[in-house]
This record gives structure tokens, sequence and C-alpha cells, in this order.
């Protein structure tokens, strides 16, 4: 299971350009895997972050009653293979607290992140769906 974010800036969404397959060389959202006991939610979150620096909120209504909760939900849940096996992803609509990009070394093989005009980039299949 996997999660991606769909974050705008007037005519940018902040994306990736991948150095890593799937999708190598094409742009594509950020995201990742759900980690155990996380969810997919929290995930989108921390993938966000460790990836390009910038804090996000998802989009949504949340709540709780009790110990009860109603997540916020995806705007879309994709399928799409990997190698020998396929990722579930789920995607978010969130939106930025800042603006300003600093990319964590620890993810730099990944790919390079920035906001980009994704009509005037090659995108992956995915973002193209959803676009």
């Amino acid at each position: 299971m996997t999660t991606a974010a769909f974050i705008s800036n007037g005519k940018k969404l902040l994306l990736i350009k991948r150095t890593e397959e799937p999708w190598t060389g094409l742009w594509h959202f950020l995201g990742g895997h759900v980690d155990k006991g996380e969810t997919p939610q929290d995930s989108v979150i921390r993938e966000i972050k460790e990836e390009s620096g910038i804090n996000v909120e998802i989009v949504g209504k949340d709540e709780k009653k009790g110990k009860l909760r109603k997540l916020k939900a995806p705007i879309a849940m994709l399928l799409y293979p990997v190698k020998d096996h396929y990722h579930l992803s789920f995607l978010f609509k969130c939106k930025s607290k800042n603006k300003k990009i600093k990319q964590n070394k620890e993810h730099e093989h990944e790919g390079i992140v920035t906001w980009v005009n994704p009509r005037k980039v090659k995108v992956s299949p995915y973002v193209r769906m959803v676009l």
C-alpha cells in the first residue's frame, strides 16, 4: 500500500522527477509506502515532509466520535503494477503550509523535487490519469 499527494501552487504541482522505478525519468506525485502501524493519511504527510521539507495537511473532513474515527478520504485510489506485484495507492489532495522546498539528502536518490507545470513536462501514467 502506498500514498501520494496532489499539491498545487497555482498552475504548478509539487512533483518529483523519478530516478527509480516505477516511471524512471518521468514526473510523479510525491509519496511512498505506508509503514507498519501508520494510517495512509499519516503516511502521506510524513512522506511529503521527508522528501520535500514541506509541511502539508490533507484537505477534507476528519471526525472522531469516541473510539471511532472517520479519516479524511483520498481523492483517488489507483492500482498499478511494479515488477512482480501491484501497488494500491491512495492519492490525497493536500494543502502546503509552506512552499519552499528543502529536499532531504536521504531521499535525493529518488529524484528531483520541484514545483512544475504538469502540462509542460513528461508525467507518469498515474499523474496523466488524474489530470
